[in-house]
């Protein structure tokens, strides 16, 4: 039987992951220093705060977290006990919503668009550090931003 990946492909699969997981660890990083939120913490909130205005269905956000509906719920507690959300039954359906103190602008650390910012060389120290600069464009009722070199 052939090996599902060859050698060099497994060397590619490997650097990919070691790759994505060095960048997800300084995302991580970067959100609790400017924040002191989990990267789970900022997960939940930007997901109700952006795309859900301030409240989702708690089946939904486990589902676009990609999480089991035990292990949100648990989350929420904690967030709960923190001040950060409330759940909360409604029309049948289990709502979290963001408080005051979720909902805090500063919460997330937010730079204004027009703030050039570094490509994450401390990530890839190979790499050498380039300037971005970040757009804004408006989908329907949503802000989306890309950055660009």
């Amino acid at each position: 039987m052939d090996p599902l990946l060859s050698a060099i492909e497994m060397a590619r699969w490997t650097a990919w992951k070691r790759a994505s997981d060095t960048v997800l660890a300084a995302i991580a990083r970067d959100i609790a220093a400017a924040s002191d939120l989990s990267a789970a913490d900022f997960a939940v909130l930007s997901r109700v705060r952006e795309i859900g205005d301030g409240a989702m269905r708690q089946q939904e956000l486990a589902t676009l977290l990609g999480w089991q509906r035990s292990r949100l719920s648990r989350h929420v507690s904690r967030m709960q006990s923190r001040g950060l959300v409330v759940a909360v039954s409604e029309k049948g359906a289990r709502m979290i919503k963001a408080t005051e103190a979720g909902r805090e602008p500063g919460l997330f650390g937010e730079v204004p668009d027009d703030l050039p910012y570094l490509w994450p060389s401390a990530a890839f120290p190979r790499w050498p550090a380039r300037r971005r600069t970040r757009t804004t464009c408006r989908a329907g009722s949503r802000t989306m931003r890309s950055a660009r070199g």
